[in-house]
């Protein structure tokens, strides 16, 4: 099944993973097909899993960028089969945990990535001019916000 929905989110990055009571880490391991023009944005392949729960999940994700810090999601569950066939055909990959928390009926999602020395923070919103209030141990971990700096998209990202 098919689901589309726009994607409002902040980014930030961090000093350090901070300490913050995480309510779920997941394993997310993803690759990106060669641009196609036809779409106007890329395909991610998304292979993750929860600690402590041994179900593997496979997503194909399309996005459009539409403004910083605003998407167009497509995504669909895949196969295992569909993606080890897509991943001889990628472009690039990354691996990152990912660790939840909610604050003030926020999701927050830190991101360490395995192969670069880097963590980032991202805030998903109703509206991109929501205001954001954080937690002490996030407030004090951010070096910058990168949400407008497309260096720092998961697409560029990955080698």
């Amino acid at each position: 099944m098919e689901n589309t929905k726009l994607e409002i989110e902040r980014k930030f990055l961090l000093k350090r993973m901070p300490e913050v009571n995480f309510k779920e880490t997941i394993s997310i391991e993803q690759f990106y097909l060669p641009i196609d023009e036809k779409i106007d944005g890329v395909i991610r392949y998304r292979k993750s899993y929860t600690f402590g729960n041994p179900e593997v999940t496979f997503e194909k994700i399309i996005k459009q960028k539409i403004s910083a810090g605003i998407n167009k999601e497509t995504d669909m569950f895949v196969t295992g089969s569909e993606y080890m066939e897509m991943l001889y055909k990628r472009d690039r990959n990354i691996a990152k945990t990912r660790s939840i928390f909610y604050f003030n009926d926020l999701k927050f999602e830190v991101d360490k990535f395995y192969s670069l020395n880097l963590i980032i923070c991202e805030i998903e919103l109703k509206d991109i001019e929501q205001e954001i209030i954080f937690p002490d141990e996030i407030k004090k971990e951010i070096l910058l916000e990168i949400t407008s700096f497309t260096q720092f998209s998961n697409y560029n990202l990955a080698l």
